[in-house]
Protein backbone atom coordinates (compact mmCIF):
# COMPACT_ATOMS: atom_id res chain seq x y z
CA UNK A 1 0.00 0.00 0.00
CA UNK A 2 0.97 3.26 -0.89
CA UNK A 3 0.23 6.14 1.14
CA UNK A 4 0.50 8.90 -1.33
CA UNK A 5 2.93 11.05 -3.40
CA UNK A 6 3.68 13.98 -1.59
CA UNK A 7 1.94 16.13 1.56
CA UNK A 8 0.52 14.31 4.70
CA UNK A 9 -1.96 11.05 4.22
CA UNK A 10 -3.60 9.28 6.46
CA UNK A 11 -4.63 5.51 6.07
CA UNK A 12 -6.19 2.56 7.53
CA UNK A 13 -4.63 -0.73 7.25
CA UNK A 14 -7.01 -3.83 6.87
CA UNK A 15 -4.80 -6.56 5.13
CA UNK A 16 -1.20 -7.23 4.95
CA UNK A 17 1.70 -5.74 2.72
CA UNK A 18 4.27 -3.38 2.60
CA UNK A 19 3.38 0.47 3.06
CA UNK A 20 6.28 2.51 1.32
CA UNK A 21 6.60 5.79 2.55
CA UNK A 22 7.73 8.41 0.84
CA UNK A 23 7.25 11.91 3.24
CA UNK A 24 5.02 11.49 6.31
CA UNK A 25 2.49 9.52 6.54
CA UNK A 26 -0.21 8.03 9.16
CA UNK A 27 -1.29 4.33 9.56
CA UNK A 28 -4.27 3.25 11.30
CA UNK A 29 -4.85 -0.20 12.59
CA UNK A 30 -7.45 -1.49 15.27
CA UNK A 31 -5.38 -1.31 18.04
CA UNK A 32 -3.15 1.58 17.38
CA UNK A 33 -1.41 4.59 15.11
CA UNK A 34 1.16 4.50 13.38
CA UNK A 35 3.75 8.01 12.14
CA UNK A 36 6.31 7.36 9.62
CA UNK A 37 8.16 9.29 7.76
CA UNK A 38 9.86 9.39 4.17
CA UNK A 39 12.38 6.64 4.12
CA UNK A 40 10.56 4.27 6.34
CA UNK A 41 8.71 1.07 5.16
CA UNK A 42 6.06 -0.78 7.42
CA UNK A 43 5.25 -4.16 7.27
CA UNK A 44 1.72 -5.14 7.95
CA UNK A 45 2.10 -8.89 8.79
CA UNK A 46 -0.69 -9.75 10.77
CA UNK A 47 -4.30 -7.84 9.38
CA UNK A 48 -5.53 -5.86 11.78
CA UNK A 49 -3.23 -7.20 14.79
CA UNK A 50 0.79 -6.49 14.74
CA UNK A 51 3.53 -4.97 11.98
CA UNK A 52 6.78 -4.17 11.73
CA UNK A 53 8.82 -1.57 10.75
CA UNK A 54 12.19 -1.95 8.52
CA UNK A 55 14.42 0.75 8.60
CA UNK A 56 16.41 2.01 5.53
CA UNK A 57 19.78 2.41 6.97
CA UNK A 58 20.82 4.79 4.13
CA UNK A 59 18.35 6.86 5.24
CA UNK A 60 19.20 6.92 8.76
CA UNK A 61 22.83 7.13 8.10
CA UNK A 62 21.86 10.71 6.14
CA UNK A 63 20.06 12.06 9.45
CA UNK A 64 22.81 11.33 11.29
CA UNK A 65 25.43 12.85 8.97
CA UNK A 66 23.07 16.01 9.03
CA UNK A 67 23.14 15.67 12.90
CA UNK A 68 26.76 15.28 12.90
CA UNK A 69 27.15 18.56 10.72
CA UNK A 70 24.60 20.86 12.84
CA UNK A 71 26.37 19.74 15.37
CA UNK A 72 30.07 20.46 14.36
CA UNK A 73 28.48 23.86 12.36
CA UNK A 74 27.19 24.41 15.98
CA UNK A 75 30.70 23.78 17.49
CA UNK A 76 32.22 26.40 14.78
CA UNK A 77 30.10 28.70 15.00
CA UNK A 78 30.82 28.90 18.70
CA UNK A 79 34.17 29.01 18.59
CA UNK A 80 33.80 31.60 16.16
CA UNK A 81 31.85 33.50 18.47
CA UNK A 82 34.31 32.67 21.11
CA UNK A 83 37.49 34.08 18.79
CA UNK A 84 34.91 37.16 17.76
CA UNK A 85 34.39 38.14 21.58
CA UNK A 86 38.04 37.36 22.48
CA UNK A 87 39.25 39.38 19.12
CA UNK A 88 36.81 42.07 20.34
CA UNK A 89 38.11 42.47 24.07
CA UNK A 90 41.48 42.35 22.91
CA UNK A 91 41.10 45.44 20.82
CA UNK A 92 39.16 47.43 23.35
CA UNK A 93 41.59 46.45 25.35
CA UNK A 94 44.67 47.95 23.06
CA UNK A 95 42.21 50.82 22.44
CA UNK A 96 42.15 51.33 26.63
CA UNK A 97 45.68 51.10 27.17
CA UNK A 98 47.27 53.18 24.58
CA UNK A 99 44.58 56.20 25.84
CA UNK A 100 45.64 55.45 29.43
CA UNK A 101 49.50 55.98 27.76
CA UNK A 102 48.25 58.94 25.93
CA UNK A 103 46.90 60.98 28.78
CA UNK A 104 49.43 59.67 31.39
CA UNK A 105 52.10 61.17 28.91
CA UNK A 106 50.58 63.73 28.55
CA UNK A 107 49.64 64.26 32.29
CA UNK A 108 53.53 64.20 32.67
CA UNK A 109 54.57 66.55 29.79
CA UNK A 110 52.38 69.34 31.72
CA UNK A 111 53.61 68.31 35.42
CA UNK A 112 57.62 68.41 33.31
CA UNK A 113 56.37 71.70 32.08
CA UNK A 114 55.05 73.38 35.08
CA UNK A 115 58.08 72.23 37.28
CA UNK A 116 60.25 73.78 35.21
CA UNK A 117 58.05 76.81 34.70
CA UNK A 118 58.00 77.32 38.93
CA UNK A 119 61.29 76.77 38.50
CA UNK A 120 62.24 79.53 36.56
CA UNK A 121 59.60 81.91 38.37
CA UNK A 122 61.38 80.98 41.18
CA UNK A 123 64.55 81.92 40.12
CA UNK A 124 63.31 85.05 38.41
CA UNK A 125 61.62 86.18 41.42
CA UNK A 126 64.70 85.42 43.84
CA UNK A 127 67.10 87.71 40.81
CA UNK A 128 64.31 90.36 41.19
CA UNK A 129 64.07 90.21 44.78
CA UNK A 130 68.14 90.38 44.65
CA UNK A 131 68.44 93.30 42.93
CA UNK A 132 66.10 95.21 44.26
CA UNK A 133 67.95 94.85 47.33
CA UNK A 134 70.98 95.85 46.28
CA UNK A 135 69.17 98.83 44.24
CA UNK A 136 67.71 99.57 47.89
CA UNK A 137 71.17 99.28 49.31
CA UNK A 138 73.12 101.57 46.93
CA UNK A 139 70.24 104.55 47.89
CA UNK A 140 71.33 103.62 51.73
CA UNK A 141 75.39 103.78 50.56
CA UNK A 142 75.29 107.58 52.34
CA UNK A 143 72.97 106.83 54.93
CA UNK A 144 74.15 106.42 59.16
CA UNK A 145 71.61 104.67 61.69
CA UNK A 146 72.02 105.62 64.57
CA UNK A 147 70.31 103.27 67.68
CA UNK A 148 69.89 103.95 71.38
CA UNK A 149 69.23 107.56 71.66
CA UNK A 150 66.71 108.51 73.96
CA UNK A 151 63.24 109.99 72.88
CA UNK A 152 61.57 112.75 75.49
CA UNK A 153 57.91 112.75 75.25
CA UNK A 154 58.01 116.20 76.26
CA UNK A 155 57.47 116.98 72.70
CA UNK A 156 55.00 114.67 72.45
CA UNK A 157 52.66 116.08 75.01
CA UNK A 158 52.99 119.74 73.48
CA UNK A 159 51.44 118.96 70.18
CA UNK A 160 49.01 117.07 72.82
CA UNK A 161 48.07 119.62 74.18
CA UNK A 162 48.00 122.47 71.19
CA UNK A 163 45.82 120.03 69.52
CA UNK A 164 43.63 119.08 72.12
CA UNK A 165 43.72 120.17 75.68
CA UNK A 166 40.77 117.92 76.94
CA UNK A 167 43.42 114.85 76.27
CA UNK A 168 45.59 114.19 78.96
CA UNK A 169 48.72 112.74 79.62
CA UNK A 170 47.72 109.02 81.29
CA UNK A 171 45.61 108.72 78.39
CA UNK A 172 48.81 108.38 76.14
CA UNK A 173 50.66 105.40 75.99
CA UNK A 174 54.35 104.52 74.28
CA UNK A 175 54.22 102.55 71.39
CA UNK A 176 57.48 101.00 72.23
CA UNK A 177 59.69 100.68 74.70
CA UNK A 178 62.87 100.94 72.18
CA UNK A 179 63.53 104.32 70.78
CA UNK A 180 63.49 104.39 67.15
CA UNK A 181 66.64 104.68 65.14
CA UNK A 182 67.95 107.91 63.76
CA UNK A 183 69.17 108.00 59.81
CA UNK A 184 71.34 110.42 59.17
CA UNK A 185 72.64 111.13 55.30
CA UNK A 186 75.31 112.59 54.33
CA UNK A 187 76.30 114.19 51.10
CA UNK A 188 78.94 112.55 50.65
CA UNK A 189 79.96 108.93 51.43
CA UNK A 190 83.24 109.48 52.48
CA UNK A 191 82.08 111.61 55.77
CA UNK A 192 79.93 109.14 56.35
CA UNK A 193 82.58 106.23 56.62
CA UNK A 194 84.90 108.81 58.52
CA UNK A 195 82.34 109.33 61.16
CA UNK A 196 81.53 105.05 61.52
CA UNK A 197 85.70 104.46 61.82
CA UNK A 198 85.81 107.51 64.34
CA UNK A 199 83.09 105.58 66.59
CA UNK A 200 84.59 102.45 66.11
CA UNK A 201 88.32 103.90 66.87
CA UNK A 202 86.49 104.65 70.47
CA UNK A 203 85.32 101.26 71.28
CA UNK A 204 81.67 102.56 71.61
CA UNK A 205 79.82 105.75 72.43
CA UNK A 206 77.28 106.74 75.45
CA UNK A 207 74.82 109.15 75.68
CA UNK A 208 76.44 110.92 78.59
CA UNK A 209 79.76 111.21 76.23
CA UNK A 210 77.67 113.34 73.69
CA UNK A 211 76.06 115.04 76.89
CA UNK A 212 72.74 113.84 76.47
CA UNK A 213 70.49 114.23 79.89
CA UNK A 214 69.26 111.26 81.61
CA UNK A 215 70.62 107.60 82.74
CA UNK A 216 74.01 106.32 80.65
CA UNK A 217 73.42 104.38 77.67
CA UNK A 218 74.83 103.12 74.39
CA UNK A 219 74.78 104.58 71.79
CA UNK A 220 75.57 102.14 68.14
CA UNK A 221 76.51 104.16 64.77
CA UNK A 222 76.29 101.70 61.58
CA UNK A 223 75.51 101.33 57.86
CA UNK A 224 71.90 101.65 56.94
CA UNK A 225 71.42 98.43 55.95
CA UNK A 226 68.22 96.81 54.00
CA UNK A 227 65.86 94.50 56.24
CA UNK A 228 67.25 91.25 54.27
CA UNK A 229 71.04 92.33 54.94
CA UNK A 230 70.40 93.25 58.67
CA UNK A 231 69.00 90.03 58.58
CA UNK A 232 71.87 88.15 56.96
CA UNK A 233 74.04 90.64 59.62
CA UNK A 234 72.24 88.78 62.40
CA UNK A 235 72.51 85.13 61.25
CA UNK A 236 76.74 85.82 60.77
CA UNK A 237 76.65 87.06 64.29
CA UNK A 238 74.82 84.15 65.71
CA UNK A 239 77.46 81.62 63.45
CA UNK A 240 80.49 83.50 64.67
CA UNK A 241 78.95 83.65 68.63
CA UNK A 242 77.88 79.77 68.18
Amino acid sequence: MDCGSSGLSEITVFGTGILKVPERCTVYTRTMKITAFQGYNINVSTPMLDFSITTNSCCISEVRGELSDYKVTKVISLSNLKQNSDSAIKALDTIITARFDNLDSRISTVETKIQKDLTSANITNDELRRVNNEQDQHSRLNNVEISGVPVSNDNIHRVRRFVNPNISEGQTQSSSSRPPAIIVRFSRRLRKDTLIAAVRARRGLTTADIGLPGPTVNLYLSDHLTPSNKLLLKQARKIKED
